[in-house]
């Protein structure tokens, strides 16, 4: 079934590609310049701590950039450096013109002009005929906290936003600086220890390992394979596996780069631009900070190892969905589970797991080990490299798989379209990192690109019908931070070793919210810890080493979509359902008990007007009625989103979903979805297992047909 004909230009198997070399020149003010969108992703992998400025700003526009990011992180004007000092705004001018949608850069720019101009500043932000940037740093302060504050959703959306940017471009650039550069200073002064080089045994042993070899493509080029897989994460790797063991010639287009254990970063900065996608940042409403995979392994580099059974009221729902949720997926998760390497639940707790479990059972609420596809060091760093090193991920296992059975993997291509030719996909089409074009020939398609990215590239392609892009879940995650008086280095041990369900069926219908903690790096911490002025939010953080954090993730009832923008990429329409904003402060208020039951010393809940709970000055009850009062609306309480589900969701028919109970499209039978996005609806646990076991049976039964 292979194509034997291999001519100039296409990709044979086990040809490699040289790398694109990405060329710099230096501008007048000194920072570094480079041309072409492809080239944004090499702006944050510097040595010499220099930001490169794709977008076009004016200087007026700099002028106010400046004032806003200093408004929101100006030091403490002696050895704590401003944000400027950092050349925070740099970042975040890069930041957000490195998403490949142009409406990030654009509501940027656009709100930079709005803070520029005297009337806007005048009627919306009261600042009596001055631009934001001519106002002293208390008049700043005061217009920033009146945003916060607002009544007016649009205002709170615009505050959230330059929140957003302003504190994650300060904190990753000062995580991001040398040893003895400003940012050192910084990262000193809230007690984040740089890492520590990774011992040689253990990078002798993981240099051992036999690395995967994919092809990076530089030229415009076409090939010819029995299945193209667009996405390497939890389902495409799966998927890629099972048809090369079953005899066919797979070939695995990866829009991110390949990280190896000994390539990964150690910083907030090279985690964003070395393994997330550049976009969508957020939802539309900037409601949800949406956190999504550009790597191989997809999902599966970045997530905290945890694998878990659907819970049984999901599995009642999904069969009666027509999904066949019996013994074939029980043999399927089997089978995942044992590849993956996932064990019996029994890892070293982290100081933050043990928070959880000691507050949880001082309440009487059941608490439970994760199952864990890993082998982090318990006083470990989890941090990229380790992401990268330490889990079972799918380059470590099903990818690998797949290439010892001749799958061929080429990173840095993005499927672009699938062209259709008397109602089957015959051809698809990528675009490279380079600006090249691949055009792929085939017998079949599994799309495995993401929540977001698989129904942007349906919807390219005019394919899956009307279902496509709709019934979005996301398990939005709110946050509840504690500040003990013990050290606790957050960012220490293993991702999440424990989690509690006590809450996971309010309803009875299995809607309800889980329990859990996660690793904090200090961007990561800076979103959480609520910003109501400039001095209390840097006295938080420099208590950063007695933080801990317990996450409260929703099953979401309620569902958003994924539609196009103007320049053609994926952009989110998200909001709270009520029944779910009901269940999300059930599971705020149990998570704040949590904490006080565990012993923090001072406990806030992620909301702008809620407030912080110092326990044993006031009774809990007084606190959760101001978080209620507070509530849990567009830019009232910040939320985080990291598992996209449901785009193109299976059903038992074409009115109810986008696929059939096997994955494939109705419209298209050689086109099957093989990621989250086919989940009927949300999984209520992380999803990635689940994933896996419906693409393994799912692209089996692919093999079958094509073989028949």
């Amino acid at each position: 079934m292979r194509d034997p004909r291999h001519r100039s230009g296409d990709i044979g198997r086990g040809h490699e590609f040289p790398s694109h070399v990405t060329s710099f020149s230096a501008s007048p003010d000194g920072s570094l310049r480079l041309s072409g969108r492809t080239e944004k992703d090499a702006l944050m992998r510097h040595e010499a701590y220099q930001y490169v400025q794709v977008m076009e700003l004016s200087t007026r526009q700099r002028t106010t950039l400046s004032a806003i990011v200093d408004s929101f992180a100006p030091g403490d004007g002696v050895a704590i450096p401003s944000a400027s000092d950092l050349r925070a705004g740099d970042l975040a001018v890069s930041y957000a013109d490195r998403s490949p949608s142009d409406s990030d850069g654009v509501t940027l720019a656009q709100s930079l002009s709005l803070f520029d101009n005297r009337v806007f500043c005048t009627t919306v932000l009261g600042t009596r005929g001055q631009r934001f940037a001519d106002l002293s740093a208390a008049e700043r302060e005061r217009v920033l906290i009146d945003l916060s504050r607002s009544r007016f959703v649009q205002k709170r959306m615009l505050f959230k936003r330059l929140r957003n940017i302003a504190l994650l471009a300060y904190y990753a650039a000062g995580g991001a600086d040398g040893e003895h550069g400003p940012g050192s200073e910084l990262m000193a002064a809230i007690g984040y220890p740089r890492q520590a080089p990774m011992k040689k045994p253990r990078a002798r042993a993981l240099r051992a390992q036999r690395p995967l070899s994919p092809a990076r493509y530089e030229i415009d080029a076409a090939t010819a394979c029995d299945v193209v897989v667009v996405g390497s994460g939890a389902g495409g790797a799966v998927a890629a596996a099972a048809l090369a063991e079953a005899g066919l010639d797979v070939l695995v287009l990866e829009r991110g780069d390949y990280v190896s254990p000994t390539e990964a970063g150690d910083s907030d900065l090279d985690n964003l631009a070395q393994l997330y996608a550049p976009g969508p940042f957020w939802t539309e409403n900037a409601q949800s900070y949406l956190l999504t995979s550009r790597c191989l392994g997809g999902g599966t580099a970045l997530s905290h190892g945890g694998y878990f059974l659907p819970p049984e009221e999901v599995r009642a729902d999904w069969a009666a969905r027509g999904i066949e949720t019996g013994p074939s997926l029980d043999a399927a998760l089997t089978e995942v589970w044992h590849r993956s390497g996932v064990s019996d639940g029994a890892g070293t707790p982290s100081a933050r797991d043990v928070i959880l479990e000691q507050g949880c059972r001082a309440l009487d609420l059941p608490v439970h080990p994760v199952s864990l596809a890993d082998d982090v060091e318990p006083d470990g760093r989890w941090g990229p490299s380790s992401r990268v090193a330490a889990k079972q991920d799918a380059g470590r296992t099903w990818l690998r798989d797949a290439e010892k059975k001749g799958a061929r993997i080429v990173t840095g291509a993005q499927a672009r379209s699938i062209e259709t030719q008397g109602g089957r996909a015959r051809t698809v089409i990528a675009r490279t990192s380079g600006g090249s074009w691949l055009t792929v020939r085939c017998s079949a398609v599994v799309v495995a690109a993401g929540g977001f990215e698989t129904p942007a590239l349906l919807t390219r392609s005019s394919i899956g019908g009307q279902h496509v892009g709709k019934h979005l879940h996301l398990h939005p995650t709110a946050t509840a931070v504690g500040l003990f008086g013990e050290t606790v280095r957050p960012w220490l041990g293993a991702p999440s070793t424990r989690f509690s369900d006590a809450h996971a069926n309010l309803d009875g219908k299995g809607f309800g919210v889980r329990y859990e903690t996660a690793p904090l790096t200090p961007a990561l911490a800076a979103s959480f810890v609520p910003w109501r002025n400039p001095v209390e939010h840097l006295n938080v953080m420099r208590q950063f080493p007695h933080l801990s954090i317990v996450r409260v993730v929703l099953r979401d009832r309620g569902a958003g979509e994924v539609v196009m923008d103007a320049s053609g990429e994926p952009s989110v329409r998200y909001d709270l359902a009520e029944a779910d904003r009901t269940h999300l402060r059930t599971g705020v208020d149990t998570a704040v008990r949590i904490l006080e039951a565990a012993g923090a010393r001072r406990i806030f809940t992620g909301q702008q007007r809620g407030g912080d709970h110092v326990p044993g000055d006031r009774p809990v009850e007084r606190f959760l009625e101001r978080s209620h009062a507070a509530g849990y609306g567009v830019g009232e309480i910040a939320l985080g989103a990291q598992e996209p589900m449901s785009t193109a969701r299976m059903a038992s028919s074409e009115r109810r979903g986008a696929t059939n109970p096997e994955g494939t499209l109705w419209d298209v039978p050689n086109v099957v979805i093989a990621d989250a996005s086919a989940l009927p609806t949300a999984s209520g646990v992380h999803p990635i297992g689940v994933v896996q076991a419906l693409a393994l049976r799912n692209a089996r039964a692919l093999a079958a047909r094509l073989q028949g």
